[in-house]
């Protein structure tokens, strides 16, 4: 009986000890899935910023009075910015409010459609302005 017993006790001391190692295991795994999310994340609002700032060049570029144009700060309401990592193809669209040929101020709404010769969304680059007015 108290062989019996020894046997159950070793067996269930193997049982915890395997278990805790993959809890301990799934614990790392999911503390590093969240760091790749969060450091992802950060790549990507970067990215978004990068190609915001290329579209803006582009449109300041197609305006009457480049100098007057005023943008929205990235992440404000009315700025949307559409990149992806595996892609070339981005997307931005928002407002500016600058002055038109005859000196009066005005907002117009523009989309822009970028697409980078490298995913990273930093280089050459060819677009289309989809809208602006």
């Amino acid at each position: 009986m108290k062989r019996k017993m020894n046997s159950v006790f070793a067996v269930l001391l193997v049982l915890i000890l395997m278990t805790g190692c993959n809890v301990d295991q799934t614990i790392n795994d999911t503390i590093d899935g969240a760091n790749e999310l969060i450091n992802s994340k950060d790549l990507d609002e970067s990215r978004e910023r990068d190609v915001y700032e290329d579209a803006k060049e582009i449109i300041r570029q197609n305006l009457a009075s480049p100098s007057s144009a005023v943008f929205p700060t990235f992440g404000s309401d009315g700025v949307r910015v559409i990149a992806r990592p595996d892609s070339p193809d981005t997307y931005v669209s928002g407002y500016v409010d600058a002055d038109n040929a005859m000196g009066a101020s005005i907002r117009a709404n523009f989309t822009v459609h970028i697409i980078y010769e490298e995913y990273a969304g930093m280089g050459n680059y060819k677009y289309e302005i989809q809208e602006l007015g």
